[in-house]
């Protein structure tokens, strides 16, 4: 079962306002992980609408929103144990044309990156709108060990485990038991490690919005598991040079973007993580 749900939203009068746009992929996870995503993609954008004044301080308000999502997910089902071992990431892109401006939301380990260009000829630099909230980065450690987390790997009595250069990643468990293993830092629902530090409040950046913008590609985590950034870009721009229309290039551009992880998953890996992505044109 696939539990990733991505978004593209286009602003209109109704909601967040023409010359908005809301770009997006959460990656459930867990037994009840597609509710999870479902859930946030389903009110994300209502939730943004809703905000009063939300224009008015973009960085400040996602991380109302974020926040508030998970209060009203945890709202949404009658029985909490329903939440306590499932979740969802996030990473929310927010564009206005009007101020220029684009603001990343990031809730764990889904990212999104853009293309600028830098020269006529086609080349262009990487513009990492989020950085992944892996438990063992300095900040996301302290915070979780704190609030009595433990951060740590798996470990394996078998030495040839190791014998083909596989790291295991670090995971968070509850203080006394080997529960619940989670690969990030923050993300939607989870309750269980709620106490410990796990948190839905994202890392929200801002950024200028530039006429050398092309396009942005967000996607769950099995996209970047085997693919650089430059290597996810790149794949979407050459689907630009060939497409006559930017959606019929964005579509085939994550068509071949998901198609290419889940080559890479098969010959790698013996199970294949859920990848999907999103990819938007500026110009």
């Amino acid at each position: 079962m696939n539990q990733d749900r991505c978004i593209a939203h286009t602003g209109t009068s109704e909601d967040i306002g023409e010359g908005r746009f809301v770009f997006g992929t959460f990656d459930g996870h867990g037994q009840h992980g597609e509710y999870v995503s479902q859930y946030l993609i389903d009110n994300l954008v209502q939730k943004i609408a809703s905000e009063k004044k939300f224009n008015d301080d973009v960085k400040k308000n996602l991380k109302k929103v974020c926040v508030g999502l998970e209060k009203d997910l945890e709202k949404s089902v009658k029985n909490k144990n329903f939440l306590m071992f499932s979740g969802s990431t996030g990473v929310i892109c927010f564009l206005d044309q009007h101020k220029k401006k684009i603001w990343c939301a990031n809730v764990g380990d889904s990212r999104a990156v853009m293309a600028r260009e830098t020269a006529e000829d086609g080349a262009f630099e990487v513009i990492e709108l989020s950085q992944d909230q892996k438990p063992e980065l300095p900040a996301e450690r302290e915070r979780i060990e704190k609030m009595g987390g433990r951060v740590e790997q798996i470990q394996h009595d078998d030495d040839d485990y190791y014998d083909d250069g596989f790291e295991e990643p670090y995971r968070v468990w509850l203080k006394h038991q080997d529960i619940p293993g989670l690969a990030m830092a923050r993300s939607f629902g989870d309750l269980v490690v709620k106490k410990l530090g796990v948190i839905a409040e994202p890392v929200v950046e801002e950024f200028d919005h530039t006429i050398d913008d092309i396009c942005i590609a967000a996607g769950s985590d099995g996209i970047w598991d085997f693919m650089s950034n430059e290597k996810v870009l790149k794949m979407a721009l050459e689907k630009k040079k060939v497409c006559k229309g930017s959606d019929e290039a964005a579509q085939q551009a994550c068509d071949e973007i998901v198609s290419t992880a889940v080559a890479q998953w098969e010959e790698n890996e013996e199970v294949i993580d859920d990848c999907s992505a999103v990819v938007a044109f500026f110009k």
